[in-house]
């Protein structure tokens, strides 16, 4: 298994990688490599409806990671995801040829 918190890590400025949670196909996406090293990063997936539904990443552990968003109110909403419950779609195909 690869390892995904690296691999997250390790995208640069307009890269991305597919994975896979809850049977969806999501994005992780490098937005913005900053000068100091960090980066802006989101998840995002197509909804059935053609448009896109994003979320901020706000951090990553080697347990979870952690997303915000704003509504058009100006609330933050946050999510945390399991990375144990994340799959890159090699890791899927492997596991359904098991």
């Amino acid at each position: 298994m690869k390892n995904l918190v690296k691999t997250i890590n390790s995208l640069r400025e307009d890269e991305q990688i597919k994975v896979m949670y809850n049977g969806e196909e999501y994005f992780i996406q490098c937005l913005l490599e900053f000068n100091t090293g960090g980066k802006s990063m989101s998840m995002y997936r197509k909804s059935d409806y053609g448009s896109y539904q994003s979320m901020n990443i706000d951090k990553i552990t080697n347990k979870y990671i952690s997303l915000y968003t704003y509504d058009m109110f100006g609330n933050r909403n946050t999510a945390k995801i399991k990375i144990a419950d994340i799959l890159i779609p090699e890791e899927v195909e492997t596991e359904q040829t098991l």
